[in-house]
């Protein structure tokens, strides 16, 4: 499907949302912060730039982020759990931007 100029832009304010709010999920990753602040500064950024959060799209979900620890399986909940030296966090985080959702991940030693 070919998309408009408009359709394109859009995508990339998502994207570029997207991308803002991963910054500061990781920007929040440091030894004993919990996953639940990981999680609050990805949300705060996403609203903050006129956005919805993606992920609460699906039903049952209601976080910004689905973060893992370690060797946990992909789709983490955020939970009050306190990160330690060496823990391996990855971050998965989403936007919805006028229609148009995105989703970026990243892992975070």
């Amino acid at each position: 499907m070919v998309r408009t100029a408009e359709q394109l832009k859009l995508m990339r304010k998502s994207g570029q949302i997207t991308a803002k709010a991963l910054k500061k999920a990781i920007e929040a990753v440091k030894v004993g912060v919990s996953l639940l602040e990981v999680e609050k500064a990805a949300a705060e950024e996403i609203k903050r730039n006129d956005a919805k959060l993606s992920f609460p799209t699906v039903e049952g979900y209601k976080w910004a982020t689905c973060l893992t620890i370690n060797e946990e399986l992909v789709h983490g909940i955020p939970r009050d759990i306190k990160l330690k030296e060496g823990d391996i966090l990855s971050i998965d985080v989403g936007a919805l931007y006028k229609g148009w959702h995105t989703d970026a991940a990243w892992s975070v030693i």
